[in-house]
């Protein structure tokens, strides 16, 4: 297998746009246990069910006109 070299530059267009970047600093916190990353439960639904993981119009909504 031969070794590949990639360059990689930044497109024309964001010369355009005036992209800023800028360093963001994470607390470590996601990984860490919290109600919706433990064993399946009630407790762990009423959470996602918190968020509306259940809610109606999650679904793909359609109407039909007649």
């Amino acid at each position: 297998m031969s070794a590949k070299l990639l360059i990689f530059a930044p497109a024309p267009l964001t010369k355009d746009v005036g992209l800023n970047y800028e360093t963001v600093v994470f607390n470590g916190s996601l990984l860490k246990e919290n109600v919706f990353r433990q064993d399946a439960g009630t407790e762990v639904d009423v959470a996602w069910a918190s968020l509306g993981v259940d809610c109606e119009y999650s679904q793909p909504y359609s109407r039909s006109y007649d």
